[in-house]
């Protein structure tokens, strides 16, 4: 597996991606019907200052790089908040989850933000409450910061609460 930042020809490979896990994975946001290739470009065309994301690739039986998982996060526009990435998501393929990617992606994500970015101070990310996997996040350096009741409306109508969580980065400089 190699990890590698993003690339603007991975367009099609992370929307790809991106509508798989979102129809089978409850925990992902985003529905099928919200993945279009007007948002997957919007996202993956910001400046590389307002997006920061990698991906992991394998090789295929042919010999050519398929995406397995993607993680990224963006600044807000503001300037009050241009010290915050947020929304720090993690898509895995379904073959690959469970088998440890989604963890060394993440891994991976902070090392990047912690040498990289020393501009950015906090990475947010919000997670249901009853898919929240404490002990991974919890090692890897976030804090739980709040808890929302019923912020997020399921497919079927019903509402989860969720947690923000939040990782400061060691190396950032004012």
């Amino acid at each position: 597996m190699q990890i590698r930042p993003i690339r603007f020809q991975d367009r099609s490979s992370i929307a790809k991606l991106y509508r798989l896990v979102s129809g089978t994975v409850r925990g992902i946001s985003r529905r099928p019907e919200e993945i279009t290739e007007t948002w997957i470009f919007s996202l993956i065309n910001k400046p590389e200052k307002d997006l920061v994301g990698i991906v992991a690739t394998v090789e295929d039986e042919e010999g050519d790089e398929r995406i397995v998982a993607v993680a990224h996060a963006e600044r807000n526009e503001l300037a009050c908040y241009s010290h915050i990435l947020q929304d720090f998501t993690i898509i895995v393929h379904p073959d690959h989850q469970g088998t440890g990617v989604g963890r060394q992606l993440g891994f991976n994500f902070l090392m990047h933000i912690s040498k990289n970015y020393s501009d950015i101070k906090r990475l947010e990310m919000v997670v249901r409450k009853e898919l929240m996997h404490h002990n991974t996040y919890v090692k890897a350096g976030f804090k739980l910061e709040a808890e929302v009741e019923g912020r997020i409306r399921n497919a079927d109508g019903s509402f989860s609460d969720s947690m923000m969580l939040v990782w400061i980065n060691p190396n950032y400089k004012p």
